[in-house]
């Protein structure tokens, strides 16, 4: 091997490297965004909020919820759950009820703060419908709730876009919807209030139960997790659709969406075998161009012929 080809290949090897290095890099930069606070922050509640809330949450993911519920609107108008659940978007499910002294409102206000601060538009990437399980509250009050929120909401949303409802039920139809995901929740007669757990359900465009995000605070990277999941990253952009809806998972034992190390294990051994492919690449092509040269350097053609001078007739 010439001196030359071992520079080259040296300098390849090296290349080479750089590429398993920045492969690796990856990796490294993805486990650290993972156990950021953003990713941890469902970690860091409580760990078991049905407990301590008085009331049991028992995960129905992949069950449908039953779409011919009746509910009524803000309106006054008699709909349907499935009336929201059209295949176009997925849906954030809230369950709570409208003169909840303080968790309800704490969860409203969670989710408003979460919506704000992802990149998707409510209304036109996914949907959010507001149940009351409390059959005595009324359409006031679930239009007094909705015009508040609307109004928190970072960009006005026309109506018939429906972006974010709040409806109310009887008792049977609210039951039944709680149930569907396995939300529990027990009236206290002698505080008039209800005990319930602080959650919201992530549905898809279809009605199947998705995921589960915990607390009162919702991170705004694990709700846009959340809802690229739900929606099978259909919505956002190739970032949305490709990294987060194939390098997350969402993990139930610790209900929060969390770093895929497979996928981050493929994405690594592809970038290095793209970085020793182009290696390779590089060194065929240099080679090559050197062999051209030389032949070009020691071929007939090339050597000039200076005519003799001087000589006499």
């Amino acid at each position: 091997m010439t001196n030359h080809h071992y520079n080259l290949f040296s300098a390849t090897l090296r290349f080479a490297c750089g590429g398993a290095r920045i492969a690796g890099f990856v990796v490294v930069l993805a486990m650290l965004f993972a156990h950021s606070p953003g990713a941890r922050a469902q970690l860091l509640l409580d760990e078991s909020p049905a407990k301590t809330l008085g009331a049991d949450i028992v995960e129905r993911r992949g069950q449908f919820v039953p779409q011919n519920l009746t509910f009524t609107d803000a309106a006054g108008r008699s709909v349907t759950l499935g009336d929201y659940i059209d295949g176009e978007m997925p849906v954030i499910l809230v369950l709570g009820y409208y003169d909840c002294p303080l968790l309800c409102t704490l969860v409203f206000n969670g989710v408003q703060d979460a919506v704000n601060g992802i990149p998707f538009d409510l209304g036109d990437d996914f949907r959010i419908v507001t149940v009351s399980f409390d059959h005595t509250n009324t359409t006031d009050m679930a239009r007094a709730k909705q015009d508040a929120f609307l109004a928190g909401y970072k960009d006005e949303i026309p109506d018939e876009k429906n972006g974010w409802v709040f409806l109310t039920a009887d008792a049977s139809n609210a039951r039944a919807l709680a149930e569907s995901v396995g939300y529990a929740y027990a009236y206290l007669p002698e505080s008039g209030e209800f005990a319930h757990a602080a959650c919201i359900t992530l549905l898809t465009d279809k009605g199947k139960v998705s995921s589960y995000l915990y607390g009162t605070t919702f991170p705004p990277q694990q709700l846009r997790l959340a809802l690229v999941d739900a929606a099978d990253g259909k919505i956002g952009g190739f970032f949305d659709s490709v990294f987060l809806h194939y390098c997350y998972i969402y993990d139930p034992n610790a209900n929060s969406y969390v770093i895929s190390a497979m996928a981050m294990m493929r994405i690594a051994g592809a970038l290095t075998v793209l970085a020793i492919g182009s290696s390779l690449t590089f060194l065929f092509w240099s080679s090559s161009r050197v062999r051209r040269r030389a032949a070009h350097t020691h071929s007939p053609t090339s050597t000039l012929t200076t005519p003799a001078s001087g000589l006499s007739s």
